[in-house]
C-alpha cells in the first residue's frame, strides 16, 4: 500500500471500492465484489474487531447470554449455510463463529483494516475521500455498511411520550444500565431483532 502526505494527511491509495463497516454485511459486500472480479477493496471498521454487536469484546455488543430472536434460516448465508444439526434460535457467540469461519472460508480478512473511526465523508470530482483522524482514504466507490454499532442511538422523540414518567433507553445501552433494570416492569418499544 503506498502512503503519501499532503498537508500533513496520510493519503492511502486510491480503491475501487471502500466499505465502510466490517459487520456481516460489509464482508458479504466484499465476498461479491471479489466474485465480481474487484479485488483493489478495503473494509473499514471502527472497533478492534470485526462483526460489531457479535463480538463481546466491542462496545455495543451483544450480552453473552443473547440468542438470536431470528432463526438459523434468516441468519444463514446462502453460499455458506449452517449444519442442519445447528438449533433453529442460536447463541451469540455461535453466531460471530460462524460469520467468522465464513470470512475465512472466502479469505475476506485480508481486506479488513480495524480501530479506523471514519469522520467524514467527502466526493469531489467523482471521487470518494474518507477521513479518519490523520488518515484518508480514497475510493472510486463506497459502500456504506455501519448497521446497528454505531453512537447515533434512535430515542423515540413523538409527542405521545411526553407523558411517560419512567426512563428511557436505547438497546445499545444495555450494558451499562441493565443493574437498574432488576425488580423492574419494561416495555420494550420497536419491531427489529434488536
Amino acid at each position: 500500500m503506498s502512503i503519501n502526505i499532503i498537508c500533513g494527511i496520510y493519503i492511502h491509495m486510491k480503491y475501487d471500492v471502500i466499505i465502510v463497516g466490517g459487520g456481516i454485511s460489509g464482508f458479504m459486500t466484499a465476498k461479491h465484489l471479489v466474485d465480481e472480479g474487484i479485488n483493489n477493496i478495503l473494509i473499514l471498521e471502527k472497533n478492534k474487531y470485526p462483526f460489531g454487536i457479535w463480538d463481546r469484546r466491542n462496545p455495543h455488543s451483544c450480552l453473552k447470554s443473547t440468542v438470536t430472536v431470528s432463526s438459523k434460516l434468516y441468519m444463514s448465508i446462502s453460499d455458506f449455510p449452517m449444519d442442519e444439526y445447528h438449533a433453529d434460535f442460536l447463541p451469540c457467540d455461535f453466531v460471530l463463529d460462524y460469520y467468522e469461519k465464513y470470512a475465512n472460508h472466502f479469505k475476506l480478512f485480508p481486506y479488513l483494516k480495524t480501530n479506523v473511526d471514519v469522520i467524514k465523508i467527502s466526493k469531489k470530482n467523482n471521487i470518494w475521500y474518507i477521513d479518519a483522524k490523520s488518515l484518508r482514504y480514497v475510493a472510486n466507490n463506497i459502500v456504506i455498511a455501519s448497521g446497528s454499532n454505531n453512537d447515533c442511538l434512535n430515542i423515540p422523540s413523538e409527542s405521545y411520550y411526553e407523558n411517560f414518567t419512567g426512563d428511557m433507553y436505547h438497546a445499545d445501552q444495555i450494558k451499562q444500565i441493565r443493574h437498574k433494570l432488576y425488580n423492574k416492569n419494561i416495555l420494550t418499544v420497536g419491531l427489529s431483532d434488536t
